[in-house]
């Protein structure tokens, strides 16, 4: 039974584990696709409603304005009558659905009642009075008062006899309204009023515009009260106001429905009240709900508030359907049913695999095991970075990109003095103290012009800043992260305070040791030279092998204290060559001679054999000589006696191969990478057999790689080892340059290299060359010589202390004079420098790794000169993508000019008046199609002009060969165009048809 139960899990298990993994991801992505829909209707929903509410209150303000024209129009004259009121107003009312009516209200005083009167009824109102309501609402002639606001004029005067003569200020509310108008100057607008004349959507306000007597003053408050003559009333209708929108307003978008409801609610009615009007999206097949603010403002809304006369009026738009996407589409059904499909295809797939090898159950089930362990794991490593973030002793710093500091660990804020809380949003630059903080800016401003940072992923020292303005040495090093679509920033900071103080003390322990150290054991070992020669007398026999010992073991000690000062120099940067032309047979035959007592004490001979011919290098002898004295002395050391060690001069192209081979035990296999660092030793136990520091071949390698060359080894256990060094020939190269004198004599290079060793290898190399050269030692100095001095080419070092080379090689190229300067990066960071510029992309001849291959170096800066002197091709770029055209321009700026057309008239123009080199075209143009090109670019006598298609449009395989190449826009990259267009030019020139 338990084995029956084991083989149905073997069987039904994986392919059960399958389904239920497919089914969860195929309804995960249906409801991630839910919910992206959802996004994207609640997204179109909130732009329609802004659209609309928008739209309203872009039309109160045009229906205001027809009270302005009835304020103009009465100012505009000495007195209205009835017909020219009735006249002007019916135009307007024409024009806008919302008004009730409109209304001409005079004031009146006590005095002028009774005239005011007898000219309304002379003018045809026989019954008119001044009147207002009582406690039961019927009309009575009005009370006795100061001033009265009687409805005079009204339009249209049908259905509005009973408002004929009422007086305004009988109403508080009304009145309330009418003084703050006069009082403001300003149209104002009443709180909600129920218009009678209408069954339902009732609500309606007053707007009162005052209009001054003519020619009379109203700047102040008491001109304003004095010289009022009256009114321009409109009754608005709410509705007609919102839903006079849908059929007036030119937009298509406005006019077609949305599915949404819109809510206005006053400002003094927010807390409970019903809306003043509720517009029904035109999609219901009813009425939309009646809500308070409270409720309407439940759930996907878009609420505005707008100022109409005074008054707050607050839109809420709703949608009619509550839950955005919560239609699901055919094709998110589709989806899922595809991902079902998948998931069924997988399990029997796996259910056929199962049945055909159990082996591999047993597999998955272990990777299954280890997944989940791996998982765990991570699960755990995440929970423990806070920690790590909050115990570590090095500052971590995130930043945005623009530097602004957005999280500041413990470490941090104890490095700087500041608080996590003061720190938060305060930019990088305040950690760091002058020139560094000016850097950082320059850096941080190059940044935001080309997205482009040349720090990253570098460890650099520099002066921090603290809070209390002390300073102090730092370790900088800054990473890059995003998180989701942001890209971030970490730096990681370190106070080097006390490695700089040890750095110190071990610099003048080594000042120590040079002085406190050499001195006596020169003594020493001169005093013990001239007793083993006998000097002082015969020595017995008995203290001659103690001398010997003394001698010996003197002679090794100032060997131990050359090689750590050796160390420290190179530590430093200040290891100092004397170079010049040396003959390697010459220095290979001294080496030998001067260590063969070594040889002779440890039982070997040396055997030199050379090749006949140029053995000359550029180099410094005496750090030469100590390299072969220490590869001597180890094959003398590890061979047996009477063993002999090999040492062989061969030529290899270019450079100068020196072997030394001895019969040794060979590298044991787990120190092999570690051979070449310092106070490594393959025996480094107490008891070990064969003395040494360990740092010979450190040095050696130091030495050999500073004259440009190389060391290697070759070893096999039991059969010996092999050291093998490569050092660059001193060629002559007169032929080499002999095109370039003929159209320049003596080009001028500008060196920029901060290795002062380096630099002066560059400027003897090149002299050989026949050149002349300046040397700059930072960005700074080259910028000055570059801008004072005319240059045929710079050699470039982008590791450089002021500013990196990435951005000196921008400046280059942004500045009009230097634009077209040809440079040859010469950097042990190349590979790196030509990552983050996208190579050749702009415009670098070469990018020449250290150490530095001379006859490369020549031999590219012979092509640079003498290109710089030709002309270019000239190429016709068809192309209606102004970025298109200035990305190609800037690919093909080192061997090319670019003349742009952005339509088929254009380069039917340019074809007419000029010549190409080459046409560079998109078959799809503003007006026409780029093949109408063709026969004018074929018509001339000669050789037709080579032509590369370069569109979104793919050619057919007839078509294409009408062209000598097709590139698809999408598809091709950088490295690919430049590559064609070169072909291209250079088959054209040489008369081919076709590449």
């Amino acid at each position: 039974m338990e084995k029956l139960q084991l083989t149905t899990l073997q069987r039904f298990g994986p392919p059960g584990l399958v389904l239920t993994i497919g089914l969860l991801f195929s309804f995960a992505f249906f409801n991630e696709l839910i919910d992206h829909n959802r996004g994207n209707q609640d997204e179109a929903f909130r732009e329609a409603a802004q659209e609309r509410i928008a739209a309203v209150g872009k039309r109160i303000s045009s229906e205001l304005t027809v009270l302005r024209s009835i304020v103009g129009f009465f100012q505009g004259s000495n007195y209205v009558d009835p017909q020219e009121f009735h006249t002007f107003v019916n135009t307007m009312m024409s024009s806008g659905q919302s008004f009730q009516a409109l209304e001409w209200i005079p004031r009146i005083t006590a005095d002028q009642r009774e005239a005011f009167i007898k000219r309304a009824r002379d003018s045809g109102y026989s019954n008119f009075f001044i009147k207002e309501k009582n406690a039961e609402g019927k009309m009575i002639p009005a009370a006795a008062r100061n001033e009265y606001f009687p409805v005079y004029y009204v339009e249209p005067y049908k259905g509005n006899e009973e408002a004929h003569g009422f007086d305004l200020a009988s109403n508080q509310i009304r009145l309330a309204a009418i003084e703050q108008a006069r009082d403001s100057g300003q149209m104002v607008v009443s709180s909600r009023i129920n218009l009678v004349q209408m069954k339902e959507n009732n609500a309606g306000v007053l707007v009162f515009a005052p209009i001054f007597t003519k020619d009379s003053p109203h700047e102040t408050l008491a001109q304003r009260r004095q010289n009022l003559a009256g009114f321009a009333l409109g009754v608005i209708r709410v509705s007609g106001l919102i839903s006079g929108l849908y059929s007036e307003e030119k937009s298509e978008s406005i006019r077609r429905p949305a599915g949404i409801d819109l809510y206005v609610f006053e400002e003094d009615r927010n807390q409970g009240h019903a809306p003043l009007y509720i517009h029904s999206s035109r999609s219901r097949n009813g009425k939309a709900p009646d809500l308070t603010i409270d409720e309407a403002r439940q759930g996907i809304v878009f609420e505005r508030p707008i100022n109409v006369g005074g008054r707050i009026w607050t839109l809420i738009a709703r949608p009619v359907k509550s839950d955005l996407g919560g239609n699901i589409s055919i094709q998110n059904w589709f989806v899922l049913l595809a991902s079902l499909l998948v998931t069924g295809l997988v399990c029997a797939y796996v259910v056929s695999v199962s049945r055909r090898a159990r082996t591999v159950e047993n597999m998955v089930r272990q990777r299954t095991l280890e997944l989940n362990e791996a998982t765990q794991q991570a699960q755990d490593r995440e929970s423990r970075i806070s920690v790590v973030l909050d115990t570590v002793v090095d500052g971590i710093v995130t930043i945005d990109d623009r530097a602004t500091i957005e999280s500041f660990n413990p470490a941090a804020a104890t490095i700087f003095g500041y608080t996590v809380e003061e720190m938060m949003g305060e930019n990088l630059g305040l950690l760091m103290a002058e020139p560094y903080r000016s850097m950082h800016e320059s850096y941080a401003k190059k940044f935001q012009e080309t997205g482009n940072i040349s720090i990253v992923g570098r460890t650099q020292e520099i002066i921090g800043a603290r809070k209390d303005g002390s300073t102090f040495p730092m370790e900088m090093a800054i990473g890059e992260m995003r998180i989701g679509a942001k890209r971030m920033f970490t730096g990681i900071f370190r106070d080097i305070t006390d490695r700089k103080q040890a750095e110190k003390s071990k610099a003048d322990f080594v000042s120590t040791v040079s002085h406190e150290l050499r001195t006596p054991l020169t003594s020493i070992k001169g005093a013990l030279g001239l007793i083993r020669s006998n000097t002082a007398g015969e020595l017995p026999d008995s203290l001659k092998s103690m001398f010997e010992i003394a001698y010996s073991n003197s002679d090794r000690l100032v060997r131990l204290i050359n090689d750590i000062l050796d160390v420290e120099k190179i530590s430093a940067g200040k290891m100092e060559y004397q170079m010049g032309s040396l003959d390697l047979i010459d220095l290979l035959e001294q080496s030998v001679a001067e260590n063969k007592g070594f040889g002779d004490e440890n039982g070997v001979r040396f055997n030199l054999t050379m090749e006949v011919g140029n053995s000359k290098i550029n180099g410094d002898p005496g750090r030469l000589m100590q390299v072969f004295a220490n590869l001597l002395s180890n094959a003398a050391k590890f061979s047996p006696e009477n063993e002999i060690v090999k040492i062989e001069l061969t030529q290899h192209g270019q450079w100068q191969r020196i072997s030394v081979r001895d019969n040794g035990p060979g590298i044991p296999e787990d120190f092999r990478d570690k051979i070449f660092e310092r106070f490594s030793q393959a025996d480094s136990s107490d008891t070990r057999q064969k003395g040494g520091t360990g740092l010979g071949l450190n040095i050696s390698k130091s030495i050999v790689e500073a004259h440009g060359g190389m060391i290697s080894f070759e070893t096999e256990i039991g059969k010996g080892t092999t050291f093998i060094l490569y050092l660059p020939n001193l060629l002559e190269r007169e032929e080499q340059l002999a095109d370039i004198k003929d159209e320049a004599s003596s080009p001028r290079i500008l060196i920029c290299e901060d290795e002062k060793d380096i630099a002066t290898l560059l400027e003897l190399m090149l002299k050989q060359d026949g050149y002349h050269t300046d040397t700059a030692r930072n960005a700074a100095q080259a910028s000055s010589l570059m801008q004072n001095n005319d240059y045929d080419a710079i050699t470039l070092d982008i590791g450089l202390p002021d500013l990196d080379g990435i951005s000196l090689i921008r400046e280059i190229r942004e500045n009009p004079k230097t634009r077209d300067l040809p440079i040859i990066v010469v950097s042990a960071m190349a590979s790196e420098g030509k990552k983050s510029l996208n190579g050749d992309a702009i415009g670098i001849i070469d990018w020449i790794e250290k150490p530095i291959n001379q006859k490369r170096l020549s031999e590219r800066l012979s092509l640079a000169i003498s290109r710089s002197s030709k002309e270019k091709p000239n190429i016709l770029h068809v192309e209606d993508d102004p970025d298109i055209l200035e990305i190609v321009s800037e690919l093909v700026a080192e061997f090319a000019d670019v003349v742009p057309a952005m339509t088929l008239a254009e380069a039917n123009k340019l074809l007419k008046n000029q010549e190409f080199d080459l046409v560079i075209l998109d078959l799809i143009l503003p007006d026409g199609l780029g093949d109408d090109l063709l026969p004018l670019i074929n018509q001339s006598g000669g050789s037709p002009t080579p032509v590369i298609v370069f569109s979104a449009k793919e050619v057919s395989g007839q078509g294409s060969k009408r062209f000598m190449a097709s590139l698809i826009k999408s598809q091709t990259t950088n490295e690919k165009l430049i590559g064609t267009i070169r072909s291209v030019i250079k088959a054209g020139q040489q008369g081919t048809r076709t590449i």
